[in-house]
């Protein structure tokens, strides 16, 4: 994406997913500028609840749950490219999910998946 650098966590050395120690880490070395954490990982606030999420932005990625294989790649690719204008923007403590076609302003928990307000629906 033009004017936007994109890094993995494998970037920054890291060898194992993302947890509290791998978040520890790029935060030390990205100290200079901000950052945001885009991640498809829903649970990862959940997973570690004594962590101080607060203190990062994260961009969840939400895929709809019925695409498989080269699909979630693509939609994944997809909405990255589409919201990452507003993606950058985001600051700690911003937790917000994305969808194809929105942005929600919540982590992927409190975001409505009914039918009538399917996020994935186009």
């Amino acid at each position: 994406m033009r004017g936007i650098v994109v890094r993995s966590v494998g970037d920054f050395g890291a060898r194992s997913t993302l947890d509290p120690d791998v978040i520890r880490a790029t935060a030390r070395k990205m100290r200079a500028s901000p950052w945001v954490l885009v991640t498809m990982d829903g649970t990862i606030v959940d997973d570690h609840p004594n962590f101080e999420w607060q203190h990062y932005a994260i961009a969840w990625v939400l895929v709809d749950p019925h695409l498989l294989g080269i699909a979630v790649e693509q939609a994944k690719t997809e909405i990255v490219q589409r919201h990452a204008h507003q993606m950058i923007e985001q600051r700690p403590p911003d937790h917000h999910s994305y969808t194809v076609i929105q942005r929600h302003r919540n982590p992927p928990g409190l975001v409505s998946t009914h039918k009538r307000s399917d996020p994935f629906r186009r």
